[in-house]
């Protein structure tokens, strides 16, 4: 709504409107705006119209103080009443919101341009922050002022067509070292197996065992249940993970899994399946003499202590794990999840094609896979070719 008057001047009749702006989206509160001094009163109804167009395309409701920073807050309470995986959530909140907060906060949101933007995200590949870590924190920033423009918080939205800068592509012999350092290789895995076998406890045996033996991530191991276990088609289901947002054991969330390639069937041999008998077998005997036991099925449960039939702390099983390495004398930095890298390069040896490689590991598509398999199947083809240069020189 818009009105129009007159009112006297030294110089003589002058008109004003003053008009309605509508409802401040962070406020509730109406806004309304008054200008003087025009000439005439077609003056002032052409300043009414023009107001009218720029209050549709919502202009008039920006907020010229809100801080980057102060929205960021507003944006992340809201995101949060959303369903989502609170492991998603946490996501964000880890790897996303302190990029934003410590290169834009201290900026109105209004005033940040498409170079400001821009420069944040060249600063973190500049710095070495991994293509994920970047990309999660630019999607995060164009949902943020996606969300502003939808409140009206700002008119035009320049961030929304960024691209993640890609990282560079290198095929240098250094590259080709940190591929090898991301997986063992058959003699060291059996080697390890032997290790944990004789030291360690049945429990970290059949984890580490496992985990090379499916290509599970350690999440969807800790979530496993006895029921998830076919012993007669010697087939796992994996349909859910294991979360913890805190460092304690008694929290814990079972949440879907990661992608929706990752709820897939998969094979085990013998051995596991062996091994994952004597498990059950030893399991079954704690849980009568632990009245406390945590009996929700799980497989991979602590079977000592407190805290008998929770899930296993990841954070133990890692530490364990290079505990392990030590022992059996392997230097590469082998993690839980890099285990998982060790199954891939084995079936790729095996010559398992790269698709059903990625079926059975739950991947939609990996560099990581790619470049291991890629990898693997070029030592096999030089090897290929040897043996054939062999048998033709033979006399």
């Amino acid at each position: 709504m818009a009105s129009i008057s007159k009112y006297e001047t030294k110089k003589g009749t002058r008109w004003m409107i003053k008009i309605e702006l509508g409802i401040d989206p962070m406020t509730g509160r109406r806004k309304s705006t008054t200008k003087r001094g025009f000439l005439t009163q077609r003056d002032a109804k052409r300043e009414v119209a023009k107001m009218h167009t720029d209050i549709e395309n919502g202009k008039y409701l920006k907020q010229e103080k809100i801080m980057f920073s102060d929205f960021l807050d507003i944006w992340f309470d809201h995101y949060k009443t959303g369903n989502l995986k609170t492991s998603t959530i946490n996501n964000r909140k880890t790897t996303a919101l302190p990029h934003l907060r410590k290169y834009l906060g201290q900026k109105s949101i209004n005033k940040i341009t498409k170079q400001d933007y821009e420069f944040m995200l060249s600063e973190l590949t500049r710095k070495g922050y991994s293509f994920h870590s970047i990309d999660t924190t630019n999607t995060v920033g164009k949902m943020v002022f996606r969300y502003a423009q939808e409140k009206q918080i700002i008119y035009h939205n320049y961030v929304q067509t960024i691209k993640t800068p890609s990282k560079p592509k290198s095929h240098t012999p250094i590259e080709i070292n940190k591929i090898e350092e991301k997986y063992l290789d058959r003699q060291e895995l059996l080697h390890l197996l032997d290790i944990v076998k004789t030291e360690g406890t049945l429990l970290e045996y059949a984890t580490i065992m496992t985990l090379s033996y499916t290509g599970l991530r350690i999440g969807e191991l800790l979530a496993l249940q006895w029921t998830d276990i076919n012993f007669e088609t010697h087939t796992l289901s994996v349909w859910k993970t294991l979360f913890r947002e805190s460092n304690t054991i008694t929290h814990y969330e079972l949440t879907t899994p990661k992608t929706i390639k990752s709820t897939r069937e998969v094979a085990i041999d013998d051995s596991v399946l062996n091994t994952l008998s004597e498990l059950l077998e030893i399991q079954q005997f704690i849980k009568k003499q632990c009245l406390h036991y945590h009996d929700k099925n799980f497989i991979f449960a602590k079977l000592s202590g407190d805290y008998c039939g929770y899930p296993e702390m990841r954070h133990r099983l890692g530490y364990k794990l290079r505990s392990f390495l030590q022992k059996a004398g392997i230097s590469k930095n082998i993690t839980l999840h890099r285990l998982r890298h060790t199954h891939i390069s084995l079936l790729a040896q095996a010559g398992v094609d790269l698709t059903t490689i990625q079926e059975r590991v739950g991947h939609e598509s990996s560099e990581t896979t790619t470049k291991i398999y890629l990898h693997v199947t070029k030592e096999l083809k030089q090897e290929s070719a040897l043996k054939f240069s062999a048998l033709m020189n033979q006399k």
